[in-house]
């Protein structure tokens, strides 16, 4: 998901300049990529950031994005357009083959800039972890339905440990990269939960009741729910499914 131009984000512009811009247009200078002896137009730029925390500064016809414009007249495919004919930039979407960058874009449009930004990484990876969760959530649905209620619990645990990977993921965190230790990731989940809003409450406390309880929903012959907390702990996992998809369209 990218935000296009809305507020004044001047300071973000300029701040974005310093930092990467014009010190990118300077080495270059430096190393003759760009003439030194006068002033350097720049029409467009654009910043890719990897959950690795490496960079790619783009500038000019090196900026690769894709527009949703409103125009004032037919256009064939394939067809030239030129800015006179755009009424208006609606959005400005990554590449398809780029969706795993984070980025910021600006473009020159009729003597303003145009800016569009997302820091949403590694939308493929997310996007197989979420499938993935959703084949055990679909599993943990068919044992409520048939009160198997360790089937149900060990395979929610299973989804919610998929479905919170694939929420995390879409930010730059490298300890989820390295580990998938149940220890691991609960510790994340609530560290996440305590410092930001991308765990809700509920979530953290469905996931540490299903991490809990993984070994005695598995080997314990007496273990049971409730027909309302199985159905409690399924909502807090649907919440979840339903934040993931707004950001990897699904």
């Amino acid at each position: 998901m990218t935000n296009t131009k809305q507020p004044d984000y001047t300071r973000t512009l300029q701040q974005i300049m310093e930092m990467y811009i014009i010190p990118d247009i300077e080495r270059r200078k430096s190393i003759g990529e760009i003439p030194g002896d006068k002033k350097y137009e720049l029409h467009q730029a654009q910043v890719l950031f990897s959950s690795d925390g490496s960079k790619i500064v783009r500038l000019n016809s090196e900026v690769k994005i894709l527009a949703k414009a409103k125009i004032n007249k037919s256009i064939n495919k394939g067809g030239t357009l030129y800015e006179r004919d755009v009424d208006k930039i609606v959005s400005l979407e990554l590449l398809p083959e780029e969706k795993d960058f984070g980025h910021f874009t600006f473009i020159k449009f009729k003597g303003a800039w145009v800016i569009a930004f997302s820091f949403i990484y590694d939308v493929s990876k997310a996007t197989k972890l979420f499938e993935k969760g959703m084949e055990f959530v679909q599993t943990a649905k068919f044992c409520l339905r048939n009160n198997k209620w360790g089937a149900f619990s060990a395979n929610l645990f299973y989804a919610l440990e998929n479905l919170v990977r694939a929420r995390l993921y879409l930010f730059p965190n490298q300890e989820i990269r390295k580990s998938c230790k149940h220890g691991t990731l609960a510790g994340i989940v609530n560290r996440y939960y305590k410092n930001s809003s991308v765990i809700s409450l509920n979530q953290k406390n469905t996931y540490n009741f299903l991490h809990r309880n993984i070994d005695k929903s598995r080997y314990d012959t007496e273990y049971t729910l409730t027909k309302s907390i199985a159905n409690s702990l399924l909502k807090d996992c649907s919440q979840l499914i339903t934040d993931i998809k707004q950001y990897i369209n699904l």
